[in-house]
């Protein structure tokens, strides 16, 4: 079971891996932002053979919550034609700096069917009991922190991390293709082609993991935070508990002393961090 799900989820991430690049001081006749390294290697498959300048902001391993623009970031937003963006309050640190930008905002997370963040009502009366407790004293300051802390943990409604099921990765695709068409028509066709190419490849990824996940007994396992609904509902698998109550947030001893006794009680083989 170990060595099948570390098949399987390299697999699914071999989408993410990809560095950024800096737009440099020359002219450029067409550039593409993306803000998170799954979209841009999304896009850089649509873009093969052009010469779109593709840059990509938020660097690999780097978290959604604390990450800060630069002023090269700053400025290849500024300088872009078309801005792929995931959407569903994972890029809040762009919300100010999107208002500013020219370019066309593309949120590739459009149409898809959206899974409800499970901790999003837990949060918000974690929040809401701490605020409570709090405004007995110091009111004006903890008010600040609090608003720091939902500033970092909070991701929204519905869980952001779509582009890992192969399924979601298409129509994705597919966003960003109909906007690289609209707005830089000379290479449409050229987008097409590599569209088909890039949709046949996850296809062969969807099966593949398929059938890998067919000839296995899946146990029950947990991962350390709700990052991978959308690929276990395309799987028919689903992690049994997540270290992190709440993404970005350090758990609580005395949730993670429950953790520890569910781990004894269903005896949980695997945890992936």
């Amino acid at each position: 079971m170990k060595k099948f799900f570390s098949l399987a989820l390299v697999s699914a991430l071999f989408f993410t891996a990809c560095g950024a690049e800096i737009l440099e001081d020359e002219e450029v006749r067409f550039s593409v932002v993306t803000t998170i390294p799954p979209l841009y290697s999304l896009t850089a498959h649509l873009v093969e053979g052009t010469d779109t300048k593709l840059t990509n902001i938020l660097p690999p391993n780097a978290s959604p919550h604390t990450y800060q623009l630069t002023f090269e970031t700053a400025r290849a937003l500024s300088g872009a034609d078309v801005i792929v963006m995931n959407g569903l309050e994972l890029e809040l640190f762009l919300e100010k700096s999107l208002k500013d930008v020219d370019g066309r905002v593309v949120v590739a997370s459009d149409w898809l069917e959206l899974i409800k963040d499970e901790h999003h009502h837990g949060e918000e009366h974690h929040h809401e009991e701490e605020h409570h407790h709090d405004e007995e004293h110091h009111h004006d300051e903890e008010e600040h922190h609090d608003e720091h802390h939902h500033h970092d943990h909070h991701h929204g409604e519905y869980n952001p991390h779509v582009w890992l099921s192969p399924s979601n990765a298409i129509v994705m695709a597919e966003n960003i293709l109909n906007a690289l068409c609209e707005f830089d028509a000379e290479n449409a066709e050229i987008y097409r082609m590599n569209f088909e190419k890039l949709m046949g490849k996850l296809a062969e990824l969807k099966e593949e993991i398929q059938a890998k996940i067919s000839g296995v007994e899946v146990g029950h396992y947990m991962v350390f935070h709700d990052a991978y609904p959308y690929f276990e509902r395309d799987f028919g698998i689903r992690a049994i508990a997540f270290i992190e109550e709440f993404p970005g947030k350090e758990p609580s001893a005395r949730y993670l002393a429950e953790l520890v006794d569910m781990i004894k009680e269903k005896n949980v083989e695997v945890i992936f961090t």
